[in-house]
């Protein structure tokens, strides 16, 4: 009878540390917590001390993004012998990234897709780690670790869906007119827009950069909403300490590949203060990005004719991520399984910046 009644009490525990979440705020560190939660929710078990000093570390040491590790829980091999099914993989995913029970309509949709073939179980993380909840979700760990290093990083994704209409004067005070915005390239293989594309590498980015302790300001927070450059440049001008404007590159010739940065020339007419650091950020960011993502990098170009770059009053970087006409380029920055390696490259150029 003690028996069934410790076995009881047991599958209860066990039970209730699935289904409910661990509060960061009750764990010292939050790379710990998280990892932690980890162990709970897709082991079912309380984590070992040397396990939780390993994925807590490399979250710490910024070797590893929170959606990695999640990652890392779900294809080990203590999670993958229980051998699962859909449904039971698929409320994993829920409560892993979405700190949620799946609705049935959710549940059905992934069970559905995967049931077909259309999606695996390695792809369906994606639409999970690149989740607005999961995002939220880090920031609320994040924000119960090492706290805030006082530096703000204005994220400026490129283009809308809602082009801002009209003309605007190149820099400040300028005779010289050029388009509010425009509406950006196509990718010529997976026919994705630009402003598609990064929007999706902002929000990534901007939950990578608070993970790391900085504050982030954004240009657009949706595909909706028309922004003009001017306005871009004055957004990162009221309060943040540096400005990257994502971009990618189109051409008729498809065989050109490469990211390269953009900077503001030396001889800029209305913002030269800012050369010196534009330039040192450009060369930070693309040798960064390039080195994690492998991409064939096409250095820093320097430019008088980037109405963003001019206004801006602040150290102001245009990355051009690579060319969405390029089969290679464009296929490889629209998987999202490339796109932590892409953001991991941005942000290192960006902690490389304020290091050096």
């Amino acid at each position: 009878m003690r028996k069934k009644i410790l076995s009881l009490i047991t599958a209860i525990v066990m039970i209730a540390l699935i289904v409910v979440p661990v509060n960061a705020s009750i764990i010292d560190d939050g790379y710990n917590g998280f990892a932690t939660r980890l162990y709970t929710v897709v082991l079912g078990r309380t984590p070992d001390p040397v396990g939780l000093e390993y994925w807590g570390g490399r979250l710490r040491n910024r070797q590893i993004s929170f959606a990695d590790c999640a990652r890392g829980f779900l294809f080990s091999q203590e999670y993958l012998s229980r051998n699962v099914s859909d449904a039971e993989y698929v409320t994993t995913l829920y409560r892993t990234f979405l700190d949620r029970e799946p609705e049935s309509t959710g549940l059905s949709y992934w069970t559905g897709r995967l049931a077909s073939g259309s999606v695996n179980r390695n792809t369906v993380i994606e639409g999970f780690s690149n989740s607005v909840e999961f995002g939220e979700l880090c920031r609320r760990y994040s924000n119960n670790s090492s706290g805030s290093n006082g530096i703000t990083v204005c994220i400026d994704p490129g283009h809308s869906g809602v082009v801002a209409p009209g003309y605007v004067p190149l820099g400040p005070g300028s005779s010289d007119m050029k388009l509010a915005d425009t509406s950006g390239t196509r990718g010529r293989y997976s026919g994705v827009s630009e402003y598609v594309l990064t929007m999706q590498i902002a929000n990534l980015l901007r939950t990578e950069l608070e993970a790391r302790g900085y504050n982030v300001i954004m240009t657009r927070y949706d595909n909706n909403t028309p922004v003009d450059c001017v306005t871009r440049a004055q957004t990162g001008n009221n309060g943040a300490d540096i400005m990257v404007r994502l971009h990618f590159d189109g051409l008729d010739n498809a065989s050109v590949s490469g990211a390269h940065s953009i900077v503001i020339a030396p001889n800029n007419p209305w913002n030269p203060q800012t050369y010196a650091g534009s330039a040192r950020l450009g060369r930070c960011i693309i040798d960064s990005y390039c080195s994690a993502t492998g991409i064939r990098n096409r250095g820093v170009s320097e430019q008088n004719n980037m109405t963003g770059n001019n206004w801006s009053t602040i150290p102001c970087v245009l990355l051009e991520m690579g060319f969405m006409t390029n089969e290679h380029d464009d296929l490889y920055m629209t998987n999202p399984a490339n796109q932590p390696s892409m953001v991991n490259g941005i942000a290192n150029g960006i902690d490389a910046y304020f290091a050096s």
